[in-house]
């Protein structure tokens, strides 16, 4: 009889799976930070407080984009010229509908003579 083995914890799949978790949170961090100019820390801040709210269904859209990306990886990489744009689009959908984009319109009228 075999004694059964027991992974450890350091294999590289469950450090694949640690980073999502720890870096979900922070999807929306850089678009913050660059739509409604915020510094690094209050983005940060403001991005953890959104995605907590609802953490289930961003890791579930989190999952959806990494099989998305996957798959193109499985096409010998050249998939990824389309799947990773692709990806990015959905998140910047995602941010617009939860947060909103400051729009050109929006902004007071400058002059620049």
């Amino acid at each position: 009889c075999l004694p059964l083995r027991r992974f450890p914890a350091s294999l590289p799949h469950n450090k694949l799976i640690g980073y999502w978790v720890e870096q979900l949170p922070y999807m929306f961090a850089l678009p913050l930070l660059l739509d409604k100019q915020l510094d690094f820390w209050p983005s940060m801040e403001t991005s953890r407080k959104l995605i907590s709210k609802k953490w289930f269904s961003f890791f579930a859209f989190a999952i959806v984009l990494g099989v998305i990306n996957i798959i193109g990886v499985l096409l010998l990489g050249i998939g990824l010229l389309v799947t990773f744009p692709l990806t990015i689009c959905a998140q910047v959908a995602a941010y617009e509908d939860i947060v909103g984009l400051n729009s050109v319109a929006d902004s007071e009228p400058t002059d620049t003579i």
